[in-house]
């Protein structure tokens, strides 16, 4: 809708004094630009079919940007990594799911606060359909140094859940829209059942 305008809170002024990072849908898609400082783009840092939900972290030392994205499916929150100039585009969670990234406070508000050194860690908030959220200490390639919360819920079994099926509804203008169905245990297709709809 030309109507339609989503704000973010992307903008992020680098230690050079020089640049600043920023967000836009203009390709239907929210991608990071960089900018300088008189406002001439200077980079698309990121494209493609998937938007960017948020910048996690900027480390400049290492002129790398650590952000979530949907790049994977618009149904998951992975991590990635990319240069400044858009080179280096890599992802960095690997398990199917919602991952939130938590690095020191400094790099995560102010680029300026990480000379010290460049990043080497961050906490990851990992959660699925079927498992509750838990938390792991990673480093910056993905690669998990420790288990910090594992929040393993032995309860639920009690429960007999059935495994969250996704599908996609047709809305009345035709656009494909995300879903969700849960069906009750032992569920026979023969029977009727009432249904929650959210």
């Amino acid at each position: 809708d030309q109507y339609w305008i989503n704000i973010s809170d992307d903008l992020r002024f680098l230690q050079d004094g020089k640049r600043f990072l920023w967000s836009s849908e203009r390709s239907g898609y929210r991608h990071l630009f960089l900018y300088s400082l008189e406002g001439k783009e200077l980079a698309q840092i990121t494209k493609g079919e998937w938007e960017v939900s948020g910048i996690d972290a900027v480390d400049e030392k290492a002129s790398v940007i650590y952000f979530t994205a949907t790049e994977a499916s618009p149904l998951e929150r992975q991590l990635y990594r990319v240069a400044l100039d858009g080179s280096g585009f890599s992802r960095i969670t690997k398990e199917v799911g919602t991952h939130a990234a938590f690095f020191p406070p400094a790099s995560a508000t102010d680029a300026a606060a990480t000379s010290s050194g460049p990043l080497s860690a961050f906490i990851d908030t990992y959660s699925n359909t079927m498992n509750p959220p838990r938390q792991d200490l990673l480093r910056v390639d993905g690669a998990r140094i420790a288990s910090i919360k594992e929040n393993q819920v032995p309860e639920l079994a009690d429960y007999h859940l059935s495994p969250v099926e996704f599908l996609q509804v047709k809305s009345h203008d035709g656009v494909m829209l995300n879903a969700s169905m849960i069906k009750p245990p032992e569920f026979n297709p023969n029977h009727k059942y009432p249904v929650l709809v959210y």
